[in-house]
């Protein structure tokens, strides 16, 4: 995917789009030691003060696994793709699998990345 970088504004936009309409979303955050995180859940909360969360549930349960990503003071960079950017061959394994759209987005201060893969 190329720096298609979006406003907060539009990012955020999204985001409530994800949750209002309960699109399944695949997450990986990765942090500069390597480790990872993966979840298949739902958007379950966003708003500015809180940032948003990443549920397996919605609504979230005690026991369902998320993942929360605060953003108030927090400076990111994010990116916006879709399938038409993907190279064919990956494109015709990874959409039908994952979905057809990719937000990334970059915390500029640790270097951790969150990158959500859906279908709009």
């Amino acid at each position: 995917m190329d720096k298609n970088i979006v406003s907060s504004d539009i990012a955020n936009d999204l985001l409530s789009k994800l949750m209002s309409e309960r699109i399944p979303v695949h997450a990986l955050l990765t942090l500069p030691s390597g480790s990872q995180a993966k979840i298949f859940g739902f958007v379950t909360e966003c708003s500015v003060e809180k940032g948003f969360t990443i549920s397996e549930d919605r609504p979230q349960s005690p026991a369902s696994g998320f993942i929360l990503i605060p953003l108030e003071g927090i400076h990111t960079e994010v990116s916006f793709g879709d399938e038409r950017e993907a190279p064919p061959k990956d494109r015709e394994t990874l959409v039908p699998k994952f979905g057809n759209a990719t937000l990334v987005i970059r915390f500029l201060e640790s270097g951790e990345f969150l990158v959500l893969i859906f279908t709009l």
